[in-house]
């Protein structure tokens, strides 16, 4: 099932000069990943690989779809009367956008004590809370907007974010549908109707909600990197490279579209080329799991399973709760002859509700 990726201000201009001020240094961190991990020893034949007949699962997670949001300063910033500073809101703003969230809040806590029905005050106060993970206080400000100002501009989108957080997907998709209605010229309320249309397998109305983003802004990353998600999905591959690559090109700096990108690489049986893009996501987040759990396939399918083992270890220690590297290097560990702690690896995927596990653990460590 697609799992949307949300985040406050992803698009804002600051947000862009730190990529912009970054894009110098990735080089640098792919030359040292090289360095620190060994790739995989493709033949010099083909940059096409056959799949091992071992059976495998790739750890291929090509629903992980991309929420676009909006600037924070998107909607007005009225007081309801002279009196109240609205500098303190600005300077909320300005917090958010740098990342302070927790001195955002403190601004937004000052503006609301001055004037405790401005919903717009309220709004904002939302979106601090929901990028620190305060849900619970999110919600009661909701709450009351919907009391007093259920209409608010943009707030059934700001729903929308919210229901995704809680994993609560048809309340968002239900949400975002009504953004739309309430603007049909919002690009990002689209893409955002359809990253959450995937979610809820409406996949041919998400296929029309990223058409018409891309129609309203051609140049908004978010849709193409989602309707690359869905072409992938459909198993419309080439498209899906292109829509991503797309993407990448728009916003250089998003991991997780390389990981995606290497996913489709991976199913296409292009290895190679999948290695590359896992190895750049890992240059750009050094934390993320999912790349290491594609290079580990990778190698497995090339059948270096020692490396193969390392790579889906380092995905163990950036995840410890993932499931698909502990399953996978049981397969790696027994394709490499260590049947034992292939044993060992699936009797904890099973335990962890890895379902596949329990068809290897009959077979071979009985």
């Amino acid at each position: 099932m697609p799992v949307l990726l949300s985040g406050w201000l992803m698009r804002c201009g600051t947000c862009l000069k730190i990529r912009n001020m970054m894009k110098n240094r990735v080089f640098v961190f792919v030359l040292l990943v090289s360095l620190s991990f060994s790739a995989c020893n493709f033949r010099q034949d083909s940059g096409v690989k056959e799949q091992s007949s071992q059976s495998d699962t790739t750890g291929v997670w090509l629903g992980k779809g991309k929420e676009a949001v909006k600037p924070v300063n998107a909607i007005a910033i009225p007081g309801n009367s002279a009196s109240v500073d609205l500098s303190r809101i600005r300077n909320g703003i300005a917090a958010a956008q740098k990342g302070e969230y927790k001195e955002a809040l403190k601004h937004f806590d000052e503006a609301i004590e001055e004037d405790p029905t401005n919903v717009h005050f309220r709004y904002y106060r939302v979106e601090a809370y929901m990028s620190l993970k305060q849900y619970d206080k999110a919600q009661e400000d909701m709450a009351y907007i919907d009391r007093f100002n259920p209409d608010l501009e943009h707030f059934h989108a700001l729903k929308g974010r919210y229901f995704n957080a809680q994993q609560q997907f048809l309340p968002a998709y239900h949400e975002f549908r009504l953004a739309t209605q309430s603007d049909p010229n919002d690009a990002v309320a689209w893409d955002s109707k359809g990253a959450a249309a995937m979610n809820v397998m409406k996949l041919r109305e998400a296929m029309e909600a990223f058409n018409k983003a891309i129609d309203l802004n051609p140049r908004m990353a978010s849709a193409y990197y989602n309707r690359g998600l869905l072409f992938a999905n459909n198993q419309d591959f080439n498209r899906a490279v292109e829509d991503l690559s797309y993407s990448i090109e728009l916003e250089p700096g998003n991991a997780q579209a390389y990981v995606n990108r290497g996913n489709t690489y991976f199913m296409m049986k292009s290895y190679a080329l999948a290695e590359q893009d896992y190895l750049q996501a890992v240059a750009l987040d050094p934390e993320n799991w999912l790349p290491y759990n594609g290079l580990g396939s990778t190698c497995k399918a090339n059948g270096d399973n020692a490396q193969a083992i390392l790579y889906y270890t380092r995905a163990m220690e950036k995840n410890p709760k993932a499931t698909n590297p502990i399953y996978n290097r049981g397969l790696a560990y027994f394709a490499n002859g260590e049947r034992n702690k292939a044993c060992a690896d699936w009797e904890k995927a099973k335990l962890m509700g890895v379902s596949q596990a329990q068809k290897w653990l009959d077979m071979y460590c009985k």
